[in-house]
């Protein structure tokens, strides 16, 4: 009969591949001395903003709060209209339905959380209903 401790695997380091520190260090080197072109550098936090989830989980959210956050999320800035908007909002499933009314046909995402969140201390039942209406708003 298999223990718990058989069938636990430890590495065995003294085996794995062997590391060219003076070639780590080189090439973290190189890393610190280059420069990201503007042009480069602008499209790649672009890329960065359309890939972020503004978020509320608060016990206090609003109607309120949250289409201020849905307005956010369509205008990260609005001294520089051009910035892409966020990936999505992600909201407590009885403020699913205010962010999708909020967002509208805008692209951005609605995410929630569900199944108790944050502590799941709940009963499997109550976490497959906490779902379906998260996923029906």
């Amino acid at each position: 009969m298999a223990t718990a401790k058989s069938l636990l695997t430890i590495p065995d380091f003294a085996l794995s591949p062997r590391i060219d520190q003076v070639g780590v260090e080189e090439r973290a080197a190189r890393f610190t001395t280059r420069s990201i072109k503007k042009e480069t550098k602008l499209n790649g936090l672009k890329l960065v903003l359309n890939m972020i989830d503004l978020t509320t989980l608060e016990g206090k959210d609003t109607d309120g709060k949250v289409k201020q956050l849905c307005y956010k999320a369509m205008h990260p800035h609005d001294a520089v209209p051009d910035l892409p908007a966020v990936a999505a909002v992600c909201v407590y499933p009885s403020m699913v339905k205010v962010a999708k009314k909020a967002l509208g046909d805008s692209g951005i995402r609605v995410a929630s959380v569900a199944t108790a969140f944050p502590s799941g201390q709940s009963t499997r039942d109550i976490k497959l209903r906490d779902t379906s209406f998260a996923v029906n708003e």
